[in-house]
């Protein structure tokens, strides 16, 4: 489900980047800013279940 998510935001984005004409500026690429947090997230949430449940 997260990775479903995360690529139709990353879609979403690409899409307004296109109609805007701005897919070459870095800045304009903030679902991969998200993607990244989420992931961080995701990924300590999950660890720190599994070192509770030991």
């Amino acid at each position: 489900m997260f990775a479903m998510s995360m690529a139709l935001i990353v879609l979403v984005n690409a899409a307004l980047n296109a109609a805007a004409g701005i897919t070459g500026e870095w800045w304009a690429w903030w679902s991969i800013v998200a993607l990244m947090g989420w992931a961080l997230g995701l990924s300590v949430h999950g660890t720190v279940v599994r070192l509770s449940r030991r």
